[in-house]
C-alpha cells in the first residue's frame, strides 16, 4: 500500500498521519473551500472523501508535526500561510486539476475540476 504523511497547519495547531498517496490529490482538492482551521479542512474533505464508520479521513492523526516522509512521501499543509509542500512518488499535485470520483452503484468515475486561488503556493 502507497502511504504518504500528511501534515497540516492552521493558526494554531499542527496534526499529522499517515493516508493513502491517492487521498492527497483529494485533501488538495479540498482546498478549493479555503479552510483555514483543520475543522474547517475535516469538513471540506468529507465533500470528496466519504467518512469511514462515521470518522473523519483525519482520525487517529497525531497532534504535532511530522515530516518523515513515508514509502510515497510527504504532504504539508499551512492553511494560515497557504502554502502545499509536497515530496511525493505518487502525484505532483497543484493548483487546478481534477479527482476521479467513483459514481454511487457504478463502477464507473467521473472526473471533478477543482481550482485554487491564486493565494496558494505549492513548493516542491
Amino acid at each position: 500500500m502507497k502511504l504518504i504523511r500528511l501534515n497540516i497547519t492552521d493558526r494554531t495547531q499542527t496534526i499529522n498521519g499517515e493516508i493513502h498517496a491517492d487521498l492527497g490529490d483529494f485533501v488538495i482538492a479540498a482546498l478549493a473551500a479555503e479552510p483555514e482551521t483543520i475543522e474547517e479542512m475535516v469538513l471540506a474533505s468529507e465533500r470528496f472523501i466519504e467518512p469511514h464508520n462515521d470518522r473523519s479521513l483525519f482520525h487517529g492523526f497525531h497532534r504535532g508535526e511530522n515530516l518523515e516522509p513515508c514509502d510515497a512521501g510527504v504532504l504539508v499543509i499551512d492553511l494560515a500561510a497557504r502554502v502545499v509542500a509536497v515530496d511525493s512518488s505518487y502525484s505532483s499535485p497543484s493548483a487546478e486539476g481534477q479527482v476521479l470520483m467513483q459514481i454511487e452503484f457504478s463502477e464507473d468515475q467521473i472526473a471533478i475540476p477543482y481550482q485554487l486561488s491564486d493565494d496558494w503556493m505549492f513548493v516542491r
